[in-house]
């Protein structure tokens, strides 16, 4: 993200999870950008519309196994 209060916000709350020793999931993932961004700041976990729309079970577990090979995924 190109603004420095929100980066310096992200990178406080990862900083501060890793202190307390909690996990952090970013939500509402919806753009490479932002994605990448979380990536630097080492985020483990997500959501969002970029990873994948609401859907019913089954639905998703095709679209993981279609998806294993993806590059976002590696």
């Amino acid at each position: 993200d190109s603004d420095p209060v929100r980066r310096a916000l992200a990178r406080a709350l990862v900083e501060l999870s890793a202190e307390l020793g909690a996990v952090i999931v970013a939500e509402g993932i919806e753009t490479p950008a932002e994605l990448a961004a979380l990536s630097r700041l080492n985020v483990p976990y997500g959501q969002g519309y970029l990873l994948g729309r609401p859907a019913a079970l089954p639905d998703l577990k095709r679209e993981r196994s279609r998806q294993a090979e993806d590059a976002l995924w590696r």
